[in-house]
């Protein structure tokens, strides 16, 4: 995927901490969607791993805990997640 590409990049020319965030439109845990088709794990995974490799964690929120609805399913896809 063309994003976690860049987000690799971006973590190869890092100096310090950095940090990134908005709609990833994926999700790392099946506790993130409510209703709907099941995830598909593929996806989760590879969001899991692009983190890992970029030493990205996710910065947490308050509030709702998810971020977009069609009305019947729930999801977070909006996040902030950031290398220390």
């Amino acid at each position: 995927m063309e994003l976690w590409n860049s987000l690799r990049l971006l973590s190869l020319d890092m100096q310090g901490p950095w940090m990134v965030g908005g709609d990833f439109n994926a999700i790392v845990s099946v506790a993130e969607r409510l209703n709907g088709a099941p995830p598909h794990g593929g996806s989760m995974e590879d969001f899991a791993v692009i983190l890992l490799d970029c030493g990205l964690l996710d910065a947490g929120f308050e509030g709702n805990n998810f971020t977009w609805t069609n009305n019947h399913m729930f999801q977070r896809l909006d996040r902030v997640v950031y290398n220390p």
